[in-house]
C-alpha cells in the first residue's frame, strides 16, 4: 500500500514536472514556430498548394487595378477641378468622399464577407470599381462628383478588405511573402496610373495680356499670364482604369462558375496552426485600438503625400503638371520596387524588424524632404520622394503579418477595423491639409507629413513594447487545431 502511494506520488510529480516543462516551453515561445517552405517549389508536387498560390495571383491582379484606381486620384485632382470648376479647397472633398466611401466599403465587407460567396463578392466589387471609375470624369456637377467618388471609395474599400481577408483565409500564419507580393502589385498599379494619365492631363495655357503702364508711360507692356484651361481629356485615363478593373475580375468569374458547376474539387484554406489565444476583452480592444491608430496615421501620411504631391509642386514651385505627374510616378515606382524586394527580404527579416527599419527611414526621409522643400531644391525633393517611397512601402503588409503572428488573428472583422481606421485617416487628412495649404502656406504639406509619421512611430513603439513585455508573456499562443470541439474561451476572455 505504501509503495503504491509512493509510486502514485512519484508519477504525479513526474507528470506535473512534464506539464511545467511544456508550459515553460510555450511561455518561452511567444509565437508558434513555423517551418520555412519554398512556396514556388512546392507548387510542382502539391496541387492544393498550387491552387492556393494561383488564388493569391488572382488577388494580386485585382490589387493592381486597386492601385490604379487609388493612384489616379492625386495626378488627376487638378483636372477634376477643371471639370467641376472648383478650387483646391473644394476639390479636396473629392478625396474625402473617396475615403468616406472606403470606410463604408470596409465596414460592409467586415459585416457580410463571411456570409456571402467570397468569389462573387470580389467579382462584384472589382466590376463595380471599374464601371464607376469610367463614370467619374463625366460628372460635371460638384455634388455629382462627390457622390461618384464616394461610390468608387465604397468599391475600393470592399475589394481591399475582401482581398486582404481572403489572403489571410487561404494562408493563415503562412505566406508572408505572398502578402508582400499583393501589396507590391498594388504599388505597381500606383506606378502605372500617373504614367498613362499624364498624356491626357490638361496643359497650362498662355495668353497675352496687355497692361497699360499706370505710371503715365506711353508704351505698353505685353506679359504672359497663366490661365486654367477649360477642357481636359482625362476621361480616357479613367476608361483605361475601368477596363483593367473589369478584366481583372474575369478569373473570379471563372472560379465562381467552376465552383457552381462542381468542376473544381480542391478546397483551399489555411493549413496547420493558426495563431490564436484567449485574452481579456479590454486587452483585445486595446490592441485593436492601438493598431487602428497606427494605420490611421500611416494612411494620413501616405494618402496626403501621394495625392497632394503634384499639387504641392505645381502650386509652390510653379512646376508643370507633367513634371508633377513624373515625380508622383517616381514615388510609386520606388514604392513598388521596395515592395518587390520585400517579398525576398521578408524571408530573412521578421515583420517587426521590417516595421522598425521602415519607421526609422520614414522619419529621416520626411525631415530631409521638408528641409529640401524649404530651400526649394527640386532635385533633392525628387530624391527624397523616391526614398520616402522606399521606406513607407513595407508598413501596410508587414503590419498585417506582425498582427497575425504576435497580436491576434486577422479575421475579416479585424481586417475591416484596420481598413476603416485607414479610411478615416485618408478622409480627414486631405481636408486638414488642403485647408492649411490654401489658407496658411503650401509648406504645411511637409510639416503635417512629418507630424503624422512621428506620431505613427510612437504608437507602434508603445504597442510593440506592451505586446512583447506584457501581453505575449502573460497570454500564450496556442494552435488552432481543436481535437475536441468543446473548447471554449474562459468567461470574460476573447479568443483572438
Amino acid at each position: 500500500m505504501t509503495r503504491t502511494k509512493k509510486a502514485s506520488k512519484h508519477l504525479v510529480m513526474g507528470r506535473n514536472g512534464s506539464d511545467k516543462n511544456e508550459s515553460n516551453e510555450l511561455l518561452s515561445q511567444n509565437v508558434p514556430s513555423t517551418v520555412k517552405v519554398n512556396i514556388l517549389k512546392r507548387c510542382f508536387y502539391d496541387p492544393v498548394h498550387k491552387r492556393k498560390v494561383l488564388h493569391s495571383v488572382w488577388i494580386a491582379v485585382i490589387f493592381i487595378s486597386l492601385g490604379m484606381a487609388f493612384g489616379q486620384s492625386g495626378p488627376t485632382l487638378l483636372d477634376l477641378q477643371i471639370i467641376t470648376k472648383t478650387d483646391l479647397e473644394a476639390s479636396s472633398f473629392f478625396l474625402t468622399a473617396t475615403s468616406v466611401g472606403y470606410l463604408a466599403g470596409s465596414v460592409l465587407c467586415g459585416v457580410i464577407y463571411d456570409r456571402v460567396n467570397k468569389n462573387l463578392f470580389l467579382l462584384s466589387g472589382v466590376i463595380g470599381l471599374g464601371l464607376f471609375s469610367i463614370a467619374t470624369p463625366y460628372c460635371f456637377n460638384f455634388i455629382a462628383m462627390i457622390f461618384i467618388r464616394a461610390i468608387v471609395g465604397i468599391f475600393i474599400g470592399v475589394v481591399d478588405a475582401a482581398g486582404n481577408a481572403e489572403q489571410m483565409r487561404v494562408w493563415g500564419n503562412e505566406g508572408h511573402e505572398l502578402m508582400q507580393m499583393l501589396h507590391f502589385c498594388f504599388a505597381i498599379g500606383g506606378v502605372l496610373s500617373p504614367l498613362y494619365s499624364e498624356p491626357f492631363l490638361a496643359h497650362k495655357e498662355i495668353r497675352n495680356t496687355t497692361l497699360e503702364n499706370v505710371a503715365n508711360l506711353t508704351d505698353q507692356t505685353t506679359i504672359p499670364s497663366e490661365l486654367k484651361p477649360e477642357t481636359t481629356d482625362i476621361q480616357y485615363a479613367y476608361i483605361i482604369t475601368g477596363i483593367f478593373c473589369i478584366v481583372s475580375g474575369i478569373p473570379w468569374l471563372i472560379i465562381y462558375v467552376q465552383d457552381k458547376l462542381g468542376t473544381s474539387k480542391i478546397v483551399i484554406k489555411a493549413d496547420g496552426a493558426v495563431t490564436q489565444r484567449n485574452v481579456p476583452l479590454p486587452i483585445l480592444l486595446y490592441m485593436i485600438f492601438m493598431l487602428s491608430v497606427m494605420y490611421l496615421l500611416y494612411c494620413c501620411a501616405e494618402v496626403s503625400f501621394s495625392s497632394f504631391l503634384m499639387t504641392f509642386l505645381v502650386e509652390e514651385f510653379d512646376e508643370s503638371k507633367s513634371k508633377g505627374a513624373h515625380v508622383t510616378a517616381v514615388f510609386w515606382a520606388l514604392f513598388a520596387a521596395s515592395r518587390f524586394f520585400m517579398i525576398f527580404i521578408s524571408q530573412v527579416l521578421s515583420a517587426v524588424q521590417l516595421l522598425y527599419i521602415s519607421c526609422i527611414l520614414m522619419v529621416i526621409t520626411s525631415v530631409c524632404f521638408t528641409i529640401s522643400a524649404a530651400f526649394a531644391s527640386i532635385d533633392a525633393i525628387v530624391a527624397f520622394t523616391a526614398l520616402l517611397g522606399l521606406s513607407i512601402s513595407a508598413i501596410f503588409p508587414a503590419g498585417f503579418s506582425w498582427t497575425e503572428s504576435q497580436l491576434m488573428r486577422v479575421t475579416s472583422r479585424i481586417s475591416a477595423c484596420i481598413l476603416v481606421s485607414s479610411s478615416i485617416g485618408g478622409m480627414i487628412s486631405p481636408l486638414i491639409l488642403s485647408n492649411m495649404m490654401e489658407r496658411i502656406d503650401n509648406m504645411w504639406f511637409c510639416y503635417l507629413m512629418v507630424i503624422e509619421i512621428v506620431l505613427m512611430c510612437i504608437v507602434f513603439i508603445i504597442l510593440f513594447v506592451s505586446a512583447k513585455f506584457f501581453i505575449n508573456k502573460r497570454y500564450i499562443f496556442e494552435n488552432d487545431i481543436v481535437t475536441n470541439g468543446d473548447a471554449k474561451p474562459s468567461e470574460g476572455f476573447a479568443k483572438v
